[in-house]
């Protein structure tokens, strides 16, 4: 399976759907090929041939029903295409099967802190708590706590994530946000200006010039 999936790869990365879904479907046809089923319905998704790509899930799911990693993906696709109910019902399932499953907890909090609803802190936490020193998960877990005003922590927090991972800058960029909402607009100042430092090498600049504007500089 492993040369078609390659293959798959290479010619959903050139937008070539048809080739792609042609390799991918090669793939899933051989034996431990369970890689190559998320890959397909994506490709047939961004195919935008909406119909086979569900009954292609449906069958799946009816014949792999312990797919987590393919009940993870139809999840995110959910989130992504907006639909953020279908995408909790989905996370949630999961969850239901493997309490334990990190990038549920994970992706659950990080949705229900994007609806503004309660309970992404007590998932956040746990996914912590199980995968310790993962700037991803403390990212989130940083997020959760300033939903529920506990910025002090929040920005404590999203700190070491920013010493952690320094090159990934979305994070100080979440960094300085917690900051503004603590309002400690000079230390927001300050990380929003390493931002701009980076010039074209980081895509978020309208973001931190916006947010630059709001503190008035």
């Amino acid at each position: 399976a492993l040369g078609y999936l390659l293959e798959g790869e290479i010619e959903l990365g050139q937008k070539n759907h048809t080739q792609a879904i042609a390799a991918l479907r090669k793939a899933l046809a051989k034996p431990n090929s369970a890689e190559a089923a998320p890959r397909l319905h994506r490709a047939l998704v961004e195919a935008k041939q909406n119909s086979e790509a569900g009954r292609m899930a449906d069958s799946w799911v009816k014949s792999h029903p312990d797919d987590t990693a393919f009940a993870l993906h139809l999840s995110a696709l959910a989130a992504e295409q907006g639909n953020a109910a279908l995408a909790e019902s989905r996370y949630r399932a999961v969850l239901k099967r493997q309490p334990d499953n990190v990038l549920a907890l994970n992706n659950l909090a990080f949705l229900l802190v994007k609806e503004k609803k309660p309970g992404a802190v007590a998932l956040a936490e746990q996914a912590v708590k199980l995968a310790p020193g993962q700037p991803l998960l403390m990212d989130t877990l940083a997020l959760s706590y300033a939903q529920e005003n506990q910025l002090v922590k929040a920005v404590e927090l999203q700190t070491r994530v920013v010493a952690l991972a320094p090159d990934t800058h979305d994070y100080r960029l979440n960094l300085a946000k917690l900051q503004i909402q603590a309002g400690d607009n000079a230390s927001a100042r300050a990380e929003l200006a390493k931002l701009v430092a980076k010039g074209k090498a980081y895509a978020g600049q309208d973001e931190v010039m916006r947010l630059l504007k709001t503190l008035g500089g």
